[in-house]
């Protein structure tokens, strides 16, 4: 991601986290209190419906959790976090904003680490869901495309005490695709200046040699919002959808999608964007302390198998 693009009109009076994600094809069982309670119903993204792990960095369900931790100035970076399912592996890249998350009058909350068990989970939730989450875990990550309500987000937040700005208090995250257009009814037409392609005469070319953050058009024509992307080596005016996922492929550093990724809402787009997610006065007002960003790796590089390295940083 961008960040000149990507700094503008945050959130940093928030003190909100973030976490990037890159989780891949995982297949994992999630055995809370009882096989009943939980229902591992997810919402067509690459994580499962529920993951769950100890504060030991040992899983709940079939995979392992290896987690180190790196204090640095302040920021807490958790790096390769794998998680290991079978035959699949899932790598994960945590990156914590340096604030440190206020709670009001009673002091600060001390910084989330590997010691505090956690909860993915994207499935729909009830009351006694909310109440297992907000007594067992102490970093809970939710997907605003469920049934999940911001009453049920703050319910979660207070934590074992059941009151808001104390010791135990959990931090809740949402997901949000940054990498791949998920709304409803994508691709859209926008702007009608993409999909774009990969502006380097040749993939052996430096990314520094990059001069047209946005690309150049595809020759296919160009029907659709600027963020969309077209692989140079197939340039059908026709955005690149991942299949298996049914979502596009996108260019986080396109100014028009960042625009989308703040406004987007569930009313209007079935998907929240970071104004809906992050704030009490837009949309659903979820007010979550961050975000899980998934898709960070449409940026990749190309030997990886997506052809769109160029828009990368």
């Amino acid at each position: 991601m961008r960040a000149g693009n990507c700094r503008k009109n945050w959130y940093p009076a928030e003190n909100k986290v973030v976490i990037l994600g890159l989780i891949h094809d995982m297949k994992i069982g999630c055995p809370m209190a009882s096989s009943s309670l939980w229902q591992t119903s997810g919402f067509g993204q690459r994580e499962p419906a529920c993951i769950a792990a100890d504060g030991a960095g040992r899983g709940q369900g079939n995979h392992a959790n290896q987690v180190s931790l790196v204090k640095k100035d302040r920021r807490f970076l958790m790096a390769r976090n794998f998680f290991h399912a079978g035959l699949k592996w899932v790598c994960g890249l945590v990156l914590f904003l340096a604030h440190t998350a206020l709670a009001g009058d009673h002091g600060a909350l001390p910084a989330f680490n590997t010691t505090q068990p956690y909860l993915i989970y994207y499935g729909n939730w009830t009351t006694a869901q909310v109440n297992y989450a907000r007594t067992n875990y102490q970093l809970v990550i939710v997907h605003p495309a469920s049934n999940i309500t911001a009453s049920q987000i703050a319910t979660i937040k207070r934590g074992k005490d059941n009151l808001a700005g104390t010791a135990d208090d959990v931090k809740v995250l949402a997901y949000l695709s940054i990498g791949e257009d998920d709304q409803n009814g994508a691709p859209v037409a926008g702007d009608r200046m993409g999909p774009r392609v990969d502006p380097r005469a040749a993939d052996t070319n430096p990314l520094s040699s990059i001069t047209n953050a946005l690309g150049l058009p595809s020759a296919g024509g160009t029907n659709y919002a600027s963020y969309y992307l077209n692989a140079k080596s197939n340039q059908t005016g026709v955005p690149d959808e991942n299949a298996t996922f049914g979502s596009y492929y996108v260019n986080p550093g396109a100014p028009a999608w960042w625009t989308m990724l703040q406004t987007m809402s569930k009313a209007a787009n079935g998907q929240s964007g970071m104004r809906e997610i992050l704030t009490n006065n837009y949309g659903t007002s979820l007010n979550c302390d961050g975000l899980f960003l998934d898709t960070v790796d449409t940026a990749a590089p190309n030997n990886w198998g997506t052809p769109y390295e160029w828009t990368a940083p």
